[in-house]
């Protein structure tokens, strides 16, 4: 009874491999007919880019910590354990 289905799982799971393994044969052939060139390296531009993005969100990382930071003093100081909104309204 089941038999049947079976088998044309088995023969559409063949049909799929035998798919795949001609897809990457023909990507490994266009891959090897591509010229071989160097790979370029980023200009002067894009690395001072970069590192000026990388600064920049080192900062506003730092900000964050030193924000969070200052709010679990201020906890410590006033003796409170967690950091609510004054009015009381929490969000489960």
């Amino acid at each position: 009874m089941n038999r049947p289905r079976v088998k044309e799982f088995e023969e559409e799971d063949k049909d799929r491999r035998d798919n795949a393994e001609a897809a990457f044969r023909e990507w490994l052939r266009r891959k090897a007919a591509e010229p071989r060139t160097p790979r370029a390296s980023p200009s002067r531009e894009a690395i001072s880019k970069h590192l000026k993005d990388e600064a920049r969100q080192r900062v506003i990382n730092q900000w964050h910590n030193n924000k969070r930071f200052a709010a679990k003093i201020e906890a410590y100081v006033n003796g409170t354990n967690s950091t609510q909104k004054p009015n009381g309204n929490q969000t489960l």
